[in-house]
Formats: C-alpha cells, structure tokens, sequence
C-alpha cells in the first residue's frame, strides 16, 4: 500500500470509531436514565438512539456526520476482511477467524447504519426485529440450526469479549508511543469495564436466540432491550442496570481512545 492509501485508510477507520464512541457513549447514558429515574427500557434500540441525536440541537448536523462515520466504520471492517491491513496470517486459526469476524462486523453496522439513515431522511420503513427473523427462519429446512448456530456465534463473540476484559490485549491495538501514562490508565480502564459490559449484554441476547432455536419458539428471540429489561427485573435490577450503562459509557469512551490512537496497519 502506498502511504497516500495508508493515510485515507486511518482516516476512515478514525471517523469510524469516533461514530462509535458516540452511538455507545449515548446508549450508556440512555441506559443509566432508565435504570434509576425511567424505570422502563423499553425505548432503547438503535433507533431511539438515533432518535435522540436528531431531537437534538443541531440533531441532523449532527445524524449526519455519525451516519458517515457508522459508513466509514462498514469500510474499515471490509478494508480489514479484504486486503488486510494488519497482516494477520490466514493460516492460523484465530487469525482466521478474526478476518472472518471483521465481516460479520461489517454487515451488522450495515444494519446500523441504515437504521440511522431512516431516522434522518424520516423513513417509515420499520426494521424487522428478532422474533420475526427468527419466525420466517424456522419455517425454512435447517433454519433452527442457522438459528442456534448464531446464538452460539453471539455466545462466543461474548466470550472474547470478556477475554478482552480480563487479558488486556485490546492494548496492542494502540501506538503505545503516542500515549501518555495517564491516558494509558484511562484506556485500560474503559476497555476493561467496557468489554465486560459488552459481555454480559451479548450473552443474554445470545442465550435468547439459543432457546429460541431449541424450543422452536420465536417468542423467546430478544435483543438489546429484551437483555436490559432482564438486568432490571433481578434483585437491585436498577443498580445492575446503571452498571450495565456505564459499562456502555465507558466502551464508548474506549471507542474515542481508539479513534485518535489506534494502529490501522501492522507496525
């Protein structure tokens, strides 16, 4: 890669990130409100998040530009599946599979992305939500197993994530030199509770699609808001959930470490 494309590459992958730290920095502070003064979850998703951002001054300004950077982030995780910036080796398992992960990533904030773009151009297009993808995936021969083989997806994606928690190895991605002592401490701290947040969340929606799939019931597939309204109705359930919001606060604050700071190509 010449420099000139190595440079528009971190560039786009910076903005992505930064789209991040907005989208999860808003979701955490939404989830705290509704644990301790709301008391109901049920109006957080991606939409109300973007939903939020456009009621606000400047709403569309500012919809805008995070539906560029969500657009941007797309063209990171495919730049990263497709020509591999970071050199992994294809060879060995893990590495692999993180190529194949950068994909998946892909298509998912496709989806988010276009939700966003809804709430900006006022679209009355609703998405479909879990229980009905599910609904018309059991009528199709070996969708229960598609089924189940995602929730299981989900479930191992919620492992790494407490990997990450607990190993500290999202630092790698980082240039080290450009850090301060301070700023370093604050990374390992927003990725460690961040990560951990991010755990606890995908393993229950993952749990959901699971039993979905065993029990032939696509009732019992959920998503975000069906995970945090489980949080909430266990014992100090709005406590937990406040915890869950700031675990979310602190993956976006994360997400903004990683937009000004993170190595996009193997160094």
């Amino acid at each position: 890669m010449s420099n000139e494309y190595k440079n528009m590459v971190t560039y786009i992958a910076r903005a992505g990130y930064c789209a991040k730290s907005v989208v999860y920095s808003l979701l955490g502070g939404m989830i705290v409100y509704a644990a301790l003064y709301a008391g109901s979850v049920e109006n957080i998703s991606k939409k109300d998040i973007f939903e939020k951002i456009d009621s606000s001054m400047f709403g569309s300004i500012i919809l805008f530009l995070v539906l560029v950077g969500l657009a941007c982030y797309v063209i990171w995780r495919l730049v990263q599946f497709l020509l591999n910036p970071e050199d992994l080796d294809k060879h060995k398992p893990m590495e692999l599979t993180t190529r194949i992960f950068y994909f998946i990533s892909a298509l998912l904030y496709v989806s988010v992305a276009y939700t966003a773009f809804n709430v900006l151009y006022n679209s009355t297009e609703q998405s479909q939500s879990s229980q009905t993808l599910v609904a018309q995936l059991l009528q199709h021969p070996f969708g229960v197993y598609l089924i189940a083989g995602v929730g299981a997806i989900i479930i191992v994606f919620a492992g790494i994530q407490l990997k990450h928690a607990i190993k500290q190895d999202f630092i790698a991605k980082f240039d080290r030199t450009q850090l301060s002592d301070k700023q370093r401490r604050a990374i390992y701290l927003s990725g460690r509770i961040g990560f951990t947040g991010r755990a606890i969340v995908y393993v229950i929606i993952g749990g959901f699609i699971t039993i979905a799939a065993i029990e032939h019931d696509p009732s019992q597939a959920g998503g975000l808001s069906d995970a945090l309204m489980i949080i909430l109705n266990k014992p100090f359930g709005p406590y937990l959930l406040a915890a869950v919001g700031i675990c979310m606060f602190a993956f976006g604050v994360f997400c903004g470490f990683e937009g000004r700071y993170r190595v996009t190509k193997k160094q």
